[in-house]
């Protein structure tokens, strides 16, 4: 998941701030062809102000990054990212990002009432239930400079999901 932030100057010291999460390249199956992983939706903090961390949890229903895995019923699957410790500019601009120990969450029914928190820094095992599916969420914190230069700013996030 190659995450592309865009960065559009809205008055002075005020930025929009999208993270966009690419189609799949970096997203990984590998436990054939029976598991399958969908990007529903791209993480976006909207308008950040140069020096205000802006952060985004997982139960934010209109900014968090949503993925759908689809496999077997009862299967075990392990969910592993690769987060980003900062987004790069064009013109060699940083914008730092951090990732809690709740930044992300899964949930069996799409529903932030029933989100399982859990740690994307690490590892992390789950195992698919009745129907088959779970919706991974994940958000983070934006940690602009008060210098932040209007611009565009890249990054990578990815997620490899394999079966025990």
């Amino acid at each position: 998941m190659a995450l592309h932030v865009i960065f559009k100057h809205i008055r002075p010291r005020l930025f929009f701030f999208a993270l966009l999460l690419a189609a799949a390249p970096a997203l990984r199956s590998q436990a054939g062809a029976s598991l399958r992983v969908n990007v529903l939706r791209q993480l976006v903090f909207g308008q950040l102000i140069g020096g205000v961390d802006a952060a985004m949890g997982p139960a934010d229903s209109k900014a968090t990054a949503l993925f759908e895995i689809i496999g077997p019923v009862g299967a075990t699957v392990q969910l592993v990212f690769t987060l980003p410790a900062e987004l790069i500019g064009e013109g060699g601009g940083r914008v730092g990002l951090s990732f809690g120990a709740q930044s992300a969450a899964y949930s069996l029914n799409e529903s932030s009432a029933d989100n399982i928190p859990f740690d994307p820094r690490a590892p992390f095992t789950l195992k698919l239930p009745a129907n088959g599916r779970v919706v991974v969420m994940i958000g983070g914190m934006a940690k602009p400079s008060r210098q932040l230069v209007s611009g565009r700013y890249t990054g990578n996030l990815s997620l490899s999901v394999t079966t025990q």
